[in-house]
């Protein structure tokens, strides 16, 4: 996904990072505008942690000339890890495991990562709000559903949070 946007947009691009598995690094170019961070999957990590928080800095305080693009596929559950607020990234890959061993489903283990979480649930859309933000996705999710797909980090999937924000639904 980042090679096809890099090679369509080319200099429109000012910078990027895109969290990837560690196993897709080897063999990649050099010298890119979207740099390729290794993160692991299917248990968040620190490196996935540092890629996300590098990612938050490259956009800064959006405003609203910014064009944000988010690139979202299978495994952005793991591989966009930000703990909420109150919770450690221990806290997060302990249950994440129990809930793999147990058996749960994608939908399952997304539900509970939101609410875990400090962007995903549409979080990472509050964030960058009120810049404007384009989003390319990948579902690996059976039905398609925009809000469980890397359990929905600019998803919103509840009235009232467009409400809060004064904007008409």
């Amino acid at each position: 996904m980042a090679d096809a946007l890099e090679s369509i947009l080319g200099d429109v691009i000012s910078a990027g990072l895109v969290n990837v598995p560690d196993s897709q690094l080897r063999g990649v170019r050099r010298g890119r505008l979207i740099k390729l961070h290794g993160a692991t999957h299917p248990l968040p990590s620190s490196t996935g942690q540092k890629g996300v928080l590098e990612m938050l800095e490259l956009v800064g305080k959006p405003d609203s000339e910014t064009l944000v693009i988010c690139l979202i596929s299978g495994g952005g559950s793991s591989l966009l890890p930000l703990p909420g607020e109150g919770v450690q990234l221990a806290d997060k890959i302990e249950v994440t495991r129990g809930l793999l061993r147990a058996g749960a489903t994608i939908q399952e283990l997304n539900v509970v990562r939101k609410h875990l979480s400090a962007i995903k649930g549409g979080r990472l859309a509050q964030r960058l709000y009120p810049s404007t933000v384009l989003s390319l996705v990948i579902s690996d999710v059976i039905g398609d559903k925009l809000d469980s797909i890397a359990s929905g980090p600019v998803s919103y999937t509840h009235l009232d949070v467009y409400k809060r924000q004064g904007e008409s639904t």
